[in-house]
């Protein structure tokens, strides 16, 4: 009974310090929600979605919608090119260039934001994806 009791005793204190923990990391984070010291990757990342992988060939703008062409917004920060994770994507404004062009915007994570901007959940152009062609974005499942 007594060694019962001691687990019991040693699993409140754990689930205790875990509550302190987790509300520590919560309470880092800046003003404006950007993740202050100590952040851990599960207060970085959007719960609703998985994450898919891909390869930028090119930093990329990030915005609060796919459609800052035809409804001009500015951009709330970027990601930068290589290896990045996306949840989704959604048809919106055609972005074009020398590799083509794309109608797909990713809904990912910003890797940098602007000043009381937005960095979760935001929108990139499918356009400065590697090894795809005009509006595609195979792998990534629709929003």
């Amino acid at each position: 009974m007594r060694r019962l009791r001691n687990v019991l005793t040693a699993a409140a204190g754990a689930t205790a310090l875990a509550a302190t923990l987790l509300a520590g990391s919560a309470s880092t984070a800046t003003a404006d929600g950007w993740p202050g010291a100590g952040a851990t990757p599960a207060s970085v990342r959007s719960a609703a979605y998985t994450q898919h992988w891909i390869n930028l060939f090119e930093d990329e703008d990030g915005y609060r919608t796919p459609h800052p062409i035809s409804q001009p917004i500015n951009p709330s920060g970027g990601i930068y090119a290589g290896s990045n994770y996306v949840y989704c994507r959604v048809w919106g404004d055609e972005v074009s260039g020398s590799q083509g062009y794309n109608h797909w915007w990713l809904l990912t994570d910003l890797d940098w934001k602007y000043p009381n901007m937005p960095w979760q959940n935001q929108y990139i152009s499918a356009y400065g994806l590697t090894g795809q062609g005009n509006d595609q974005a195979n792998g990534i499942p629709n929003c």
